[in-house]
């Protein structure tokens, strides 16, 4: 009976080693792409540059008005309004994250934005990143999600504010390991 428990506890003590310590997966394809290509890859983006230039493109750009905003670890929620022509406002949720790990925002973001706009009864959520999203295995997304990656969030920008265009840094994609 000794030597089982005994073995037992060992196997449970290297378990939770190895959950510890333990490299983060992202961080690691990072490494290895920025190993490959000989350079880090892009400039990582401010979050308080990032925020500010989203914040315009929301307001300026496109007519909503910020209600409330909430630092999260490492993304901000917003809450948005449209005013409405008749009797309501259109709420939306907005989730901005500036700098997620390994230049791709993953799966669980995009589920929480969508958690966030069921527990609102939002019209509609936005997620902004100057980096990639991973959208695999999210084919029961709201319609009502609109995902904002680097590329499109440059496009509008251009559109939207031009004047500001310069201060989006050009993001390489991530790199598949």
């Amino acid at each position: 009976m000794g030597p089982i428990i005994l073995g037992v506890l060992l196997a449970a003590v290297i378990i939770v080693l190895l959950a510890r310590f333990a490299p983060n997966p992202a961080a690691q394809r990072l490494r290895q792409a920025e190993r490959r290509a000989g350079r880090p890859l892009g400039e990582r983006q401010i979050p308080g540059d990032f925020r500010r230039i989203v914040r315009d493109l929301l307001t300026r750009g496109m007519g909503l008005e910020v209600v409330s905003e909430e630092n999260a670890p490492h993304a901000v929620q917003l809450v948005l309004r449209r005013r409405g022509l008749a009797v309501a406002d259109a709420i939306y949720a907005a989730l901005l994250v500036p700098s997620p790990p390994g230049n791709l925002v993953d799966q669980a973001r995009v589920v929480e934005l969508e958690q966030t706009v069921t527990a609102l009864g939002a019209a509609g959520g936005l997620l902004f990143t100057p980096y990639a999203i991973d959208t695999s295995g999210l084919s029961g997304i709201r319609s009502e999600l609109e995902l904002i990656d680097g590329a499109r969030l440059r496009d509008l920008v251009a559109r939207h504010l031009p004047d500001r265009l310069s201060e989006l840094p050009l993001v390489p994609a991530p790199q598949p390991v």
